[in-house]
């Protein structure tokens, strides 16, 4: 056997894990070497967080029927997908109409029937004749109000039966850009946000507007930096135009953005 160092071929104690580290953080997503990890600390079991369930409700009496006067349902299939894409389940799925006893009855019972972790509802919040969402839950002590950003200004919080609801606005972006900034970081799990230089300018809403603007972009890399350029229309409704999006920026009220500037950036 060749002359060996002192210390050579010697994997030293606590070189991986230090006694009193911390093993695994809190959120930590379980993979194949967590479970090695585990193992090698000799657990047979580790706490873990119960995926959280849903129950959707979307709809409205011109929704997803038939007639000239009807629109499909576009944001119950999106709400679903987007429920896969930050690994939520979707316990059931209620549709709601225009009147307020039928919806308090049926959303009560898939309460009832489903236990979800959490109510998420689409629509029908604003102040319209038939804001029926608003209608029965305001009243048990719901709130319904406007948060500064656009779109999704329109927001609620209530609570049917224990069961926190999350109330969001119906134009399918909006409802889109509200799960993703308020139900999938709560219930289920997002990337972490970045910062990118702007490709282009970037609006801001009029002078005492007071809200910040989410547009829906896309990130490339150019020259070794993330840059990020905004695509389709800002209305709430050209969901088509926003497929392309792999992010949401942020423009700041009141601050316009310049090509070249730093904005912090929300991938979906």
């Amino acid at each position: 056997m060749p002359p060996t160092a002192r210390g050579r071929y010697i994997r030293r104690r606590g070189s991986d894990l230090r006694a009193g580290d911390v093993l695994f953080p809190a959120g930590h997503r379980v993979s194949p070497r967590t479970v090695g990890a585990a193992a090698a600390q000799g657990l047979d079991t580790v706490p873990v967080r119960r995926t959280a369930r849903v129950l959707l409700c979307t709809g409205g009496d011109e929704i997803g029927g038939e007639g000239r006067a009807s629109v499909p349902d576009a944001n119950g299939p999106m709400l679903r997908a987007l429920c896969r894409r930050h690994l939520i389940d979707v316990a059931g799925h209620v549709r709601t109409s225009d009147d307020p006893e039928e919806f308090a009855r049926a959303l009560d019972g898939a309460v009832r029937e489903y236990r979800p972790t959490a109510v998420v509802t689409s629509g029908g919040i604003s102040h319209g004749q038939f804001e029926v969402v608003r209608q029965v839950l305001e009243p048990r002590g719901g709130w319904f109000g406007h948060v500064a950003q656009q779109p999704g200004g329109p927001q609620g919080l209530a609570v049917v039966d224990g069961t926190p609801v999350i109330a969001l606005p119906g134009n399918p972006v909006s409802t889109a850009v509200s799960f993703r900034l308020f139900v999938a970081p709560v219930l289920g799990e997002v990337p972490a946000t970045v910062t990118a230089r702007a490709g282009e300018p970037l609006a801001a809403l009029p002078a005492g507007d007071g809200r910040c603007r989410f547009l829906r972009a896309r990130t490339e890399v150019r020259d070794g930096v993330l840059t990020v350029t905004t695509v389709g229309g800002a209305g709430s409704h050209l969901l088509a135009q926003s497929a392309g999006a792999d992010c949401l920026v942020r423009v700041r009220a009141g601050e316009d953005v310049a090509p070249g500037e730093v904005v912090e950036v929300h991938p979906l």
